[in-house]
């Protein structure tokens, strides 16, 4: 069984959830029967607003996905998601899935019902900002991506 352990006790029981996974995201060890799976420094960290999962990324481009509120920060799936650093994860308002951006200048989308990975490239220098915002019709949504490249990129998205 996967399991998340700390590195250091978390002293302060009166936070909330939410708060204990971003105070301590740096500090996660992914462990399986005692043995370290991933020991990779947190570049980014993310909860949705719904308290039912956690994404992480990391400064080698490793995607993780926690189920927090059911299963108390079990491992649900692991993505080699992009070449470097994760930069920036954003989740839409249905959290039907979540999409990432990174040093590499691509955007990911990962679905939560096939845990399945898509990628776009869609700049030539890092992407430092994703944000998220409804399109011209109700049926469409906009990931508008920010990058070092100095340009700003909207990539629709047709549902």
């Amino acid at each position: 069984m996967l399991k998340i352990e700390k590195k250091d006790a978390f002293k302060d029981a009166s936070f909330d959830v939410f708060a204990r996974y971003t105070a301590i995201s740096n500090q996660f060890l992914i462990m399986n029967n005692g043995k370290i799976l991933n020991d990779a420094k947190c570049s980014v960290f993310k909860t949705f607003d719904s308290g039912d999962w956690a994404v992480r990324g990391t400064e080698s481009g490793q995607v993780v996905l926690f189920k927090i509120l059911d299963d108390h920060g079990l491992l649900a799936k692991s993505w080699d998601g992009h070449f470097n650093s994760v930069n920036a994860i954003a989740v839409p308002i249905s959290e039907n899935g979540f999409y990432t951006a990174g040093n590499d200048g691509c955007i990911c989308y990962y679905s939560l019902s096939t845990l399945k990975m898509e990628s776009w490239n869609a700049h030539s220098a890092p992407i430092i900002s994703l944000y998220l915002s409804k399109g011209v019709s109700l049926q469409n949504s906009c990931v508008w991506s920010l990058s070092l490249d100095k340009k700003c990129k909207v990539l629709v998205i047709c549902c």
